[in-house]
């Protein structure tokens, strides 16, 4: 299943995540293990190593985009319709108004 397969380092990467400041000091983590313990850097162009990134990067930024708009769909629909206020009846007074005599308009 994908989305097992997906979620199984999640609680290691959240832990490594939690050690960090933010997502800059994150990042400098992983790529330097990538340049410390693998050939990533040296082993493939520059360039292979930045499309791989970047591939990587854009198939997830289009996951997001797609479970952000199926959520924010989803949640029109599981919003609770808003209450109308309860109608209410005021007698309109003529107490206080000022009384001028107003011409009656002529047919």
């Amino acid at each position: 299943m994908v989305v097992a397969a997906e979620e199984k380092f999640d609680s290691m990467l959240l832990h490594i995540a939690q050690q960090h400041d933010g997502i800059q000091p994150l990042f400098d983590t992983f790529f330097g293990f990538l340049r410390r313990k693998t050939d990533f850097y040296t082993g493939a162009q520059k360039s292979q190593a930045e499309s791989l990134v970047m591939k990587a990067f854009k198939n997830h930024l289009n996951i997001a985009l797609k479970e952000k708009a199926a959520k924010e769909e989803t949640d029109k629909f599981d919003k609770p319709m808003p209450q109308a206020e309860p109608a209410t009846i005021e007698e309109i007074t003529t107490d206080g108004a000022k009384s001028e005599p107003r011409p009656y308009p002529r047919a």
